[in-house]
């Protein structure tokens, strides 16, 4: 884990420190290869695009970065 710097388009004009994974295993299935019973792959994003993976995901589940924030800090 680390702490870093995030913005949003969602919350225009502000920043937050917001800890997250450096290091994250991600699955999804390879449309290539439907067809095949292993079309579900698995590979490991690391560093920046760790963070953009785990924030995009938190919008998907109604999360926003200021959501993470401690709660003087928002």
């Amino acid at each position: 884990l680390a702490t870093g710097p995030e913005g949003c388009l969602s919350v225009p004009n502000h920043r937050g420190d917001v800890m997250r994974s450096q290091e994250i295993v991600i699955e999804y299935a390879d449309l290539s290869r439907l067809e095949d019973d292993d079309y579900m792959v698995r590979d490991t994003v690391r560093g920046f695009t760790a963070v953009i993976f785990q924030h995009e995901v938190d919008h998907l589940e109604g999360i926003l970065y200021i959501d993470r924030l401690d709660l003087q800090k928002r």
